[in-house]
C-alpha cells in the first residue's frame, strides 16, 4: 500500500462481525479498576458467546463484558502491521499537533523529553517535539509494537521500545492518544503512565466516548474488537487522581475533530455541531473539568499538568 492510513481506516478495511467464543475470555471484573460488582448492561454487541457493553458504576468506564484473548489481538493486529508504510491515529497531524501544542507551555527548560504510547509511528510526538522543541535539546521515546527502529529525527533523538514496562525515566510530555480503548489492562497502564509524568509535566489521553452515538445511529460502528472500552467525561473527570495523578487540568472536553473543511467538509461540520452543546455547557460552566449532560460528542481528551 502507497500511502499512509489511519489505523481506524485500517480497522475498517479489516473489520470482524463476529468473535469466536475460544477467542474471548470473560470479565467478571472491571477490566479498568477492578470492581467486582454488577455493572449496568449498555448495549449488546454479539451474540453466541454474548459480548455486552457494561458500565462501571465505580469508575464510570464502559468495558466490554468479555475481553479479546492476547493470542487473537497478536493475530488481529498482525494482519495489517505490514499493510502501510506508518500508523498512525488521527487524519490531520498538523492540526492535531497545532491543537495540543496550544495547551503546552513550557518557558525554562532547555531539554524536552515526550513519551508516546501507542501512537504507531510516533507522528504525533515528533510533531509535537519539532514544534515545543525549537532552541531546545528533544528526545523522543516511542512504545508500540509496531514502532519503527530508533533513529534520529532533524536532531530529534528517538528511543522505540515495544513494552511501558521497559521506560524507567520520567518524562516533561507523556501521550497515549487513542490507545486506551485497546487495551486488555487500561488500569495498570494509567498507572504506569502517571508514574512517568516529570514534575510540572503534561498527560494527554483522547479516547472514543462512541456508546452515545450508538443510541443515534444504530451502524455506528464501536470497532469491536479493536476497541472494548468506551469512556467520556464521567470516566476522565474522576481517573487521573485514581490511578496517582497529582496535579490540574488543562483541559477536560470533547476531543478534537479529525478532518478538516477542505478534506471533508461534511463530515467535518457534522462533527462539530455534534461537539458544540457540549463545548458550550463547559464554556458557560467556566471549568475545565465538568461532567456535560450533552454525551453525543464521539470522543473525549484531557490535558493534565502535575504539580
Amino acid at each position: 500500500m502507497s500511502r499512509n492510513v489511519s489505523i481506524s481506516e485500517m480497522h475498517r478495511r479489516w473489520r470482524v462481525e463476529h468473535v469466536a467464543g475460544e477467542d474471548l475470555s470473560p470479565s467478571p471484573a472491571c477490566p479498568i479498576c477492578g470492581f467486582g460488582g454488577r455493572r449496568e448492561p449498555i448495549l449488546r454487541l454479539q451474540s453466541d458467546p454474548e459480548v455486552d457493553y457494561l458500565r462501571c458504576p465505580e469508575c464510570r468506564g464502559a468495558s466490554t463484558s468479555r475481553l479479546p484473548t492476547p493470542d487473537y489481538l497478536n493475530r488481529y493486529y498482525a494482519r495489517y502491521y505490514d499493510d502501510a508504510k506508518a500508523h498512525f491515529t488521527f487524519g490531520n497531524m498538523n492540526k492535531f499537533v497545532r491543537h495540543l501544542a496550544s495547551g503546552i507551555r513550557f518557558e525554562d527548560r532547555s531539554t524536552l523529553s515526550i513519551l508516546d504510547f501507542g501512537g504507531g509511528d510516533g507522528s504525533l510526538a515528533l510533531g509535537l517535539a519539532r514544534r515545543l522543541g525549537r532552541d531546545r535539546r528533544v528526545s523522543v521515546t516511542i512504545v508500540d509494537l509496531s514502532a519503527p527502529p530508533a533513529a534520529a529525527h532533524s536532531g530529534i533523538e528517538v528511543r522505540t521500545h515495544q513494552r511501558l514496562d521497559q521506560v524507567d525515566v520520567k518524562h516533561d510530555v507523556v501521550l497515549a492518544s487513542a490507545v486506551i480503548e485497546h487495551l486488555l489492562e487500561p488500569g495498570t497502564a494509567l498507572r504506569e503512565l502517571m508514574s512517568l509524568i516529570a514534575p510540572r509535566g503534561y498527560f494527554y489521553a483522547r479516547t472514543p466516548y462512541a456508546l452515545p452515538l450508538r443510541a443515534l445511529r444504530s451502524s455506528h460502528d464501536l470497532l469491536f474488537p479493536m476497541h472494548v472500552h468506551d469512556l467520556g467525561a464521567e470516566f476522565w473527570n474522576r481517573a487521573p487522581a485514581r490511578f496517582g495523578f497529582v496535579g490540574e487540568y488543562v483541559w477536560s472536553q470533547p476531543s478534537v475533530v479529525e478532518s478538516t473543511l477542505l478534506a471533508d467538509p461534511m463530515r467535518t461540520i457534522a462533527a462539530h455541531l455534534l461537539k458544540l452543546p457540549a463545548r458550550l455547557e463547559l464554556l458557560l460552566a467556566r471549568s475545565e473539568r465538568r461532567d456535560v449532560r450533552w454525551r453525543w460528542v464521539g470522543g473525549w481528551e484531557i490535558l493534565l499538568r502535575a504539580r
